[in-house]
């Protein structure tokens, strides 16, 4: 029995963002990244005078509030809402 494994897909870990949520200071920035990724990850915010997110994944506080930054790879999205 010969068993084959795809290189582009890890066995037991699923790809997911870090964390579901997070909360950071005005001015202060906390990280985010989705494990496991082989494909490019677009980085979004829904509220970008509230949390900007840069293309690595790193959130910076901009005013009091909240914000859903969406993590995107391929077909798959990721989710993680940030309080400032």
């Amino acid at each position: 029995m010969i068993l084959r494994v795809s290189p582009d897909e890890p066995c037991s870990e699923d790809k997911k963002l870090n964390k579901k949520k997070i909360t950071i200071y005005v001015g202060h920035t906390g990280k985010l990244k989705v494990n496991n990724a082989r494909k490019k990850v677009k980085w979004t915010s829904s509220k970008k005078q509230i949390a900007a997110v840069s293309s690595k994944g790193v959130v910076k506080g901009k005013k009091a509030g909240s914000a859903v930054i969406t993590a995107a790879a391929g077909n798959k999205k990721w989710t993680c809402k940030v309080t400032v």
